[in-house]
């Protein structure tokens, strides 16, 4: 599998990080995962914005580590 090209942050490729300022809860199969009023939005280009959850704020021992990386 090739290497997608890095974008560089700019006019033609906007990239913003702000906290949210509403609380996220994340829930799987009726379970609670993550629950939070400090996450953080990235919006990068007209990419869907992503939430950032931090580690104190979600059940870690609910998550299993993947190979899979960004």
């Amino acid at each position: 599998m090739a290497d997608k090209p890095m974008k560089i942050p700019g006019t033609d490729h906007p990239i913003s990080i702000e906290a949210n300022p509403s609380r996220v809860v994340v829930e799987v199969g009726g379970k609670i995962i993550a629950d939070t009023s400090n996450a953080l939005t990235l919006r990068e280009a007209s990419y869907p914005a992503v939430q950032y959850i931090p580690r104190r704020d979600v059940d870690m021992a609910a998550l299993v580590r993947s190979e899979y990386t960004t």
